[in-house]
C-alpha cells in the first residue's frame, strides 16, 4: 500500500467523513502544487541553461565589440594620417607650382622689361690685290669689321 492509500483508510476510521473529504480535497491539492512545482523547477533549470548560454554569448559579443571599437580607432588615425600627408603632399606641390609660376613671371617679366636690343655684326672686307712697282702682285689679307648697334625701345 501506499502511503496515500494509508493515510486515507486512517482518515475513514478515525475522522469524520467531512474532515475526511476536505482533507482529501487537500491532499489533491498539496499533491497537483508538488507537480506544479517540480514541472517549474524543470523549467527553472532549463531557463538557468539558457540564461548562461546567452551570457556567454553576450560575452563573445562585448569582445568583439572591444576589438570593433580598437579597430574603429585604428581606422580614424590611419585616415587622419592619410589625410595629413595628403595635405603635406599638396602643399609641397604648391609650393613647386608657386616657385614656377614665380620663376616663369620673372622670365617674362626680364623679356618684356629688356627693352635695349643689341646687333652685332661681323664682316670682313677683302682688298683688291695690287702689283708693287717690281710686277710682284700681292694679296692682302682680308681686314675684319665689327658694327655693333644699340638700340632702346620703350
Amino acid at each position: 500500500m501506499t502511503q496515500e492509500q494509508e493515510i486515507q483508510e486512517l482518515i475513514k476510521k478515525h475522522l469524520p467523513q467531512q474532515v475526511g473529504e476536505t482533507l482529501k480535497v487537500t491532499l489533491e491539492h498539496a499533491e497537483k502544487d508538488a507537480k506544479k512545482v517540480k514541472e517549474q523547477d524543470e523549467k527553472l533549470i532549463e531557463r538557468r541553461k539558457e540564461i548562461d548560454k546567452l551570457e556567454s554569448i553576450i560575452q563573445e559579443y562585448k569582445k568583439f565589440d572591444e576589438r570593433n571599437s580598437l579597430l574603429d580607432a585604428r581606422e580614424k588615425e590611419l585616415e587622419a594620417k592619410e589625410n595629413k600627408l595628403e595635405i603635406d603632399e599638396l602643399k609641397y606641390q604648391l609650393s613647386a607650382e608657386k616657385d614656377k609660376t614665380e620663376f616663369s613671371k620673372n622670365i617674362a617679366l626680364g623679356i618684356v622689361r629688356n627693352t635695349e636690343y643689341r646687333k652685332t655684326i661681323f664682316d670682313s672686307e677683302n682688298q683688291e690685290p695690287y702689283q708693287d712697282y717690281t710686277g710682284n702682285w700681292h694679296y692682302p689679307q682680308p681686314k675684319s669689321k665689327v658694327f655693333t648697334e644699340t638700340e632702346t625701345k620703350e
